[in-house]
């Protein structure tokens, strides 16, 4: 009997030791989840960054090239 008991304690303690590690693996994915999300968030800040710069200068390009055909139109205007 006494050997059914110890065998019932070995095998308690090996699924608290397994619970513990369990927990303890949880709580570093769950920290690497944390981290990886501020990561993410920072990228994204990063990216929206780079549209609105090519936006702009898209836009800017755009004007540029509004203003040379305009040019271009006054000068064979006055070449006819």
């Amino acid at each position: 009997m006494d050997e059914k008991l110890d065998l019932l304690f070995e095998k308690v303690e090996r699924v608290a030791d397994l619970l513990d590690l369990t927990r303890r693996h949880n709580a570093e994915l769950k920290d690497e989840n944390n981290r990886l999300k501020t990561e993410l968030a920072e990228v994204n800040r990063e990216l929206e960054a780079l549209r609105l710069t090519s936006a702009d200068q898209a836009g800017r390009t755009r004007t540029k090239l509004l203003t040379v055909l305009d040019r271009l139109d006054q000068l064979e205007k006055l070449g006819a």
